[in-house]
């Protein structure tokens, strides 16, 4: 199952912005799944497990902006896993348009083709 799971992550290009404990933040997104982020935490801030906040991600060359609900799963050094609890369906289709181009799965894009 954990081999699984890393390929189903992927690099996230674009600008993300954090909102959290009422601030909004810039953040770097390590890696990305369809259920969640792994992100780099602002300086100075400390986020506790269970604790809501806001990401959305700003897709490169585009105005495409995802917003997606999410509460802290686990917290370690300066990196927390977020767990997403709440995507629209406009957000669901572009997060995962954005992880099949990035991990190659071009037949995922066309429901003509989605046969597997």
């Amino acid at each position: 199952m954990k081999d699984k799971r890393r390929f189903t992550r992927t690099p996230f290009d674009g600008e993300a912005h954090l909102t959290a404990q009422g601030t909004l933040f810039n953040v770097e997104v390590l890696d990305l799944a369809l259920k969640g982020v792994l992100i780099t935490m602002p300086p100075g801030v400390t986020m506790t497990p269970g604790e809501t906040c806001q990401l959305d991600l700003l897709l490169e060359d585009s105005d495409i902006r995802i917003p997606l609900a999410a509460e802290v799963r686990r917290v370690e050094r300066d990196m927390a896993g977020l767990e997403f609890t709440r995507i629209d369906l406009d957000a669901l289709r572009h997060l995962r348009r954005l992880l099949a181009l990035h991990l190659g799965q071009d037949e995922m894009l066309s429901p003509d083709e989605e046969e597997e």
